[in-house]
């Protein structure tokens, strides 16, 4: 109701034919905003706070060191919200199918990166949630690889700027230098906590997995549910190294008229 009302207004949006496309997709981008704002703060400062635990404290929840307990704790809630979110963000998929969630699009992180996905990716919105949705429900449930999750989730952090990005197009602001600015910040943050620090993370997993192996051997977790989590993982990591140069190439580039009608 409050996008309606927005679209109304003068000056909101400069390209009408957009306006369907704000009302029926804007909520979605608004509820993304606001889940990136809530867990990217929240991964960060659990990010900081575990970094420096043991590697049993970082792979699995209990027992854990007293000064550890509010980060563990952070981190268990912070999942919740990321699957309720994926949750909700899956039903609005499906409610849009087949303009939302074709197995011929792919998602990068959440709904939008539209130009870049339908040129190069094809993997399914659907199938993304689902798969995120099954590590959340996994980890969370036998309580594993916290410290993970914080690197994983801080990659919300560049959603932010995709956000930004996709309400400057549709409201007919792509050739603004602020659209540019937002551009250059999210190839930025996906450099920096989608490549990087993911990278890093998947590296550090790999050197603890004597650790990994006795949280099986320990009954902890079955083994074909670690495999899953470690699987995908690891996947994405290299996805993201795919992506990167395709959102670079995209941060650098002027989006032409053409382009912005396009989008």
């Amino acid at each position: 109701l409050l996008l309606q009302k927005l679209i109304r207004q003068d000056g909101f949006a400069l390209e009408p034919k957009y306006r369907s496309i704000i009302v029926s997709h804007g909520p979605s981008y608004v509820c993304s905003m606001i889940h990136c704002l809530i867990n990217g703060y929240r991964g960060t400062v659990q990010l900081v706070g575990l970094y420096a635990a043991p590697a049993d404290v970082k792979l699995f929840f209990p027992p854990t060191p007293q000064e550890m307990e509010p980060f563990i704790r952070g981190v268990a809630l912070s999942n919740a919200f990321f699957f309720a979110y994926l949750v909700f963000d899956l039903f609005h998929v499906l409610q849009l199918y087949p303009k939302q969630g074709g197995i011929d699009t792919i998602t990068s992180y959440r709904s939008g990166f539209e130009e870049i996905e339908a040129r190069h990716f094809k993997m399914g919105k659907v199938v993304h949630h689902l798969v995120f949705l099954t590590c959340s429900a996994i980890n969370g449930g036998f309580q594993i690889l916290p410290f993970s999750f914080t690197w994983l989730i801080i990659g919300e952090l560049s959603t932010i700027f995709l956000n930004i990005r996709w309400a400057l197009i549709k409201t007919g602001r792509g050739n603004t230098s602020f659209f540019q600015l937002v551009q250059y910040l999210f190839a930025l943050t996906f450099f920096v906590t989608r490549v990087a620090i993911y990278v890093y993370g998947v590296l550090e997993l790999s050197q603890q997995r004597d650790v990994l192996r006795d949280i099986v051997a320990n009954d902890r977790v079955p083994g074909i549910f670690m495999g899953m989590t470690l699987f995908f993982t690891g996947a994405g990591s290299v996805i993201n190294l795919m992506w990167f140069p395709k959102v670079l190439a995209m941060a650098v580039s002027k989006r032409s008229k053409k382009e912005t009608k396009a989008s």
